[in-house]
């Protein structure tokens, strides 16, 4: 599970997207649930590119906007469920 939130021990951040390349070739990924909850969400181009093995990626919020990147799950070939709660307009 993604995290909203993160922590250096001095400043706190909120987490708004999910980088370019960040699990690119990840072969050993599954599930991801992104617990982000509120605002705009972006997957980077590439984010997940060539994980085999990711079968879900899932959010129980809901969001403004979610702005998915060129290939962000190309070669994700197990992929079968992508489920996040309603677009709030």
């Amino acid at each position: 599970t993604m995290p909203g939130y993160a922590d250096d021990g001095t400043n706190y951040y909120t987490i708004i997207g999910i980088a370019d390349n960040a699990f690119s070739n990840c072969t050993g990924l599954t599930k991801v649930t992104i617990g982000v909850p509120e605002g705009a969400y972006y997957i980077g181009n590439n984010a997940f590119s060539n994980c085999p093995n990711l079968t879900e990626i899932s959010s129980p919020y809901a969001y403004e906007a979610i702005t998915i990147g060129d290939s962000a799950f190309s070669g994700c070939s197990s992929l079968t469920t992508v489920n996040f709660a309603e677009v709030i307009d």
